[in-house]
């Protein structure tokens, strides 16, 4: 019986295995992205085993939880359903997950959208070009029509290892985003604009804290305790700052919270009452 399910743009692996320790819950959590799923084996909130075992099962949860998009579900199994193929302590392996999201976030803020075409940038480094043979490859791959999700794809590497690629080659110069402005332009549009107006909302234009905790509270009466986790990975996605967040993203953050929401009359009723709010 499937329990719960949901997307991996507001969840983060360590995130879900802290919910289902907590929970002391016994089943199968199903991962997909695209045409892969993996799953993991837990008993009694503790991870056991990963399937297909024919990798590393470390490995393969850390390549998860650097995965993008994609949605997930648990199902209750019984205990003699299980695999067991993980002999790490629980403790040990979800800190080793955090670590690795960590690491994964503060690469994700340099990282382009996945949308994004990808070109060499005219104005790169000049002189020779020192890179390692998987760097090498992913450059061979960047042809001014792919998108980072489609070189990503392409290449036999893990996420983490492509994106901070990615990011190294345009902090050097070496590749940037198709249509993407120059550092002359963003310094302007970091100063305000032509005009040179701010672009940073005045404390009037932020949404007040009692308001932002009715919203979660109402939010949470529809989607359960998880309401909070999934709200924080909503303002992540939306790249909101909780205690500052526009005015104007308000109606976004929302409807991106309703999305949530299992049932069509629940989504309508929350929306409702968020807009009395």
């Amino acid at each position: 019986m499937i329990i719960l399910n949901g997307n991996l743009s507001y969840f983060n692996l360590s995130g879900l295995l802290r919910f289902l320790y907590s929970n002391k819950l016994t089943g199968v959590l199903h991962v997909r992205r695209n045409d892969k799923t993996i799953d993991i084996h837990v008993l009694s909130g503790k991870t056991i085993g990963v399937e297909p075992a024919s990798k590393d099962s470390i490995a393969q949860l850390i390549e998860i939880s650097t995965w993008l998009k994609g949605d997930f579900s648990f199902e209750l199994v019984s205990e003699e359903n299980l695999t067991r193929n993980i002999t790490v302590p629980h403790d040990q392996l979800t800190l080793l997950i955090a670590k690795k999201e960590k690491e994964f976030k503060e690469i994700k803020s340099s990282l382009p959208p996945m949308n994004a075409v990808l070109v060499m940038s005219p104005a790169g480094q000049s002189g020779e070009i020192r890179l390692q043979p998987n760097e090498w490859n992913l450059l061979s791959k960047v042809d001014g029509k792919r998108t980072m999700e489609e070189i990503v794809h392409m290449l036999e590497l893990d996420d983490l290892s492509i994106f901070s690629m990615v990011v190294k080659m345009i902090q050097k110069g070496i590749l940037k985003v198709a249509g993407g402005e120059s550092p002359e332009e963003a310094e302007i549009l970091e100063e305000g604009g032509e005009e040179g107006g701010p672009l940073l909302s005045s404390p009037t234009d932020i949404v007040p804290e009692p308001k932002m905790k009715g919203l979660e509270k109402i939010f949470m009466r529809y989607v359960g305790p998880m309401g909070t986790i999934i709200l924080d990975e909503i303002l992540e996605s939306l790249r909101l700052n909780r205690a500052e967040i526009p005015q104007e993203m308000l109606p976004s953050l929302i409807e991106k919270m309703s999305e949530e929401i299992e049932t069509e009359e629940d989504r309508r009723q929350f929306n409702e009452e968020a807009q009395k709010l």
